[in-house]
This record gives C-alpha cells, structure tokens and sequence, in this order.
C-alpha cells in the first residue's frame, strides 16, 4: 500500500460519522476507523493485535479481517467472554497472556501486526 493511499483512507476516516455497529463512547473513533479501512483495503486473512485492552480497535479489523487473534494481559475476563461470544465478531480468538508469549499462538503468516501495547516509554522498550 502507498502512503498517497494511506492519507486517502485516513481523510475517509476522518470524514465517516459513527459506525452503527460498534456503538462505544469514545474519542479515538476516527483512529479506530481507520484500522478498519486498512483492513478493508488489504483484505488480510490474519490479523495479530499485541495489546487489545477492552478490544475496541479489534473489533474494528474484525469487520474486514478474515481472522484476528488479539492478545493482551491486561484485558478483563468481560472482553474475553464478549469478543468471543459475538456473533458479529466470530472471527477473533482473544488470548489472556504477556505479549512476548503471543508466538506460540501464530500458527500462520500474519497479514499484519498491529502493537497496541501499554503507552508508556518503559513498557514499550521492555517489549523489544
């Protein structure tokens, strides 16, 4: 994908309304849009996602991804149960684990890898 591209999916994002079937109060909607039109435009058959918390952004991809596997071990118990029990959203596999075990849960090439870790500077230099 071209970074002309990018920026046309980024102004598409910013300029959609709320989408009706993720109903969520809060303020990165247009973020979140955005991840959902990358998917749309590469059509990925898998998606891994380091650091998912409540799941937002993951359901997002999972409107366009074939299959999401979605890792964090900050999540609730709640996030799991309702990603997996979703109808809408059957095409995620949630795991409750430290990212640095997601290895062992890819069991085919990932279309993309999207590290949505904790935002802090310590955090994130101690996952690399």
């Amino acid at each position: 994908m071209t970074i002309e591209r990018l920026k046309e999916l980024e102004q598409e994002a910013l300029q959609t309304p709320g989408l009706p079937y993720i109903k969520l109060p809060e303020p990165n909607e247009k973020y979140h849009h955005l991840l959902m039109l990358l998917c749309k435009e590469m059509n990925p058959n898998f998606v891994v996602e380091l650091g998912s918390y409540i799941g937002t952004s993951t359901r997002y991809m999972a409107k366009f991804a074939k299959k999401v596997l979605s890792v964090d071990n900050h999540t609730s118990a709640n996030t799991a149960e309702w990603l997996e029990r979703s109808p809408v959203f059957s095409n995620i596999t949630h795991v409750k684990t430290d990212v640095l075990l997601a290895e062992k849960y890819i069991t085919e090439p990932i279309d993309l890898l999207f590290i949505d870790n904790l935002h802090t500077y310590d955090h994130t230099i101690g996952q690399y």
